[in-house]
C-alpha cells in the first residue's frame, strides 16, 4: 500500500484558520518571510508553513488574510482536492514552483490536524517506527567570503550538517581556495568537525549552467578525507 493510501481517508473537521507570518534578517539584504496556516478544529489546531521565498507573495497573502472556504467536514484526500479548485495566490505566484509550496503548507497543517483529532502520530497512521534524521543547515556567504558562520553554528546547534553557497565572483574565490586545500588541511577540517559533513557550492542563476561550480566536501573524521575541487 502507497503510503498516501494510508491517511487518504483521514476525517478532517475544520472550523476556522488563521495566518502568522513570521520573518527573520537571514543576510544584511536579505529577510526571509514565512507564513505559519493553522487550521483548527474539534479543539485541535493543526500547523504548515509556507515556506514560498517571493516576499512579495507572502505580503499578499498576509493582505488577503484568511478567507479561503477551508470550513468543514472532509477526509485528508477530500481538502486536497478543495485546494486544486481555489485560488490559493490573490494576484498568481511569483514562480509557478511557489504553487506547491504554499499548497504543501495547507496539506501539512491538514494532516497534522486530522492526525491530531484521531489521536494518531504520524508514525502509527503509516505504520513506521521512528528513525534518526539528519539536519543539514543551508547558508548564504557574504562578502568578503569565509566559512565563519559554520564554526558559530556548530557551536550552538552541534549536530546538523552545513553547507555554505555563494553567487558569482564569490563562488570563483571559494573555487580558488578549495583547489589549494592540501590532504593535511582536508584532515584537518575534519578533526575539527568529527562526524561531520561540510559542503562549500556554488548556486545562482549566473551559474545555472554549471560551468562555474566548484563543491568541496570534507567527509566526517574515520572516513575517507577527500577534498574535491572540480569544474564541472
Amino acid at each position: 500500500m502507497a503510503t498516501y493510501d494510508r491517511v487518504r481517508d483521514l476525517p478532517l473537521e475544520i472550523e476556522s484558520y488563521t495566518l502568522e507570518p513570521l520573518e527573520v534578517q537571514a543576510s544584511h539584504d536579505f529577510t526571509r518571510l514565512t507564513t505559519v496556516i493553522h487550521l483548527e478544529g474539534g479543539g485541535h489546531e493543526g500547523v504548515g508553513e509556507d515556506v514560498t521565498y517571493s516576499g512579495e507573495d507572502q505580503e499578499a497573502l498576509r493582505a488577503e488574510g484568511a478567507t479561503l472556504p477551508l470550513a468543514g467536514s472532509h477526509t485528508l484526500d477530500d481538502f486536497s482536492q478543495l485546494l486544486s479548485g481555489l485560488a490559493l495566490f490573490p494576484s498568481g505566484p511569483g514562480m509557478d514552483a511557489f504553487l506547491d509550496y504554499r499548497r504543501w503548507a495547507y496539506e501539512s497543517a491538514a494532516l497534522d490536524l486530522a492526525l491530531r483529532q484521531a489521536g494518531l502520530s504520524l508514525g502509527e497512521a503509516v505504520g513506521r517506527g521512528p528513525q534518526p534524521v539528519n539536519f543539514v543547515v543551508s547558508l548564504r556567504i557574504e562578502k568578503p567570503p569565509a566559512a565563519d558562520p559554520v564554526p558559530l553554528l556548530l557551536e550552538r546547534y552541534p549536530t546538523p550538517e552545513a553547507r555554505q553557497a555563494a553567487r558569482g565572483e564569490l563562488a570563483e574565490e571559494i573555487a580558488s581556495s578549495v583547489e589549494k586545500l592540501t590532504l593535511a588541511e582536508a584532515q584537518a577540517l575534519c578533526a575539527a568537525y568529527p562526524g561531520k559533513q561540510l559542503i562549500l557550492g556554488s548556486e545562482g542563476d549566473d551559474i545555472l549552467d554549471g560551468t562555474n561550480q566548484v563543491d568541496c566536501i570534507v567527509a566526517g573524521a574515520g572516513s575517507e578525507c577527500d577534498p574535491r575541487g572540480q569544474r564541472r
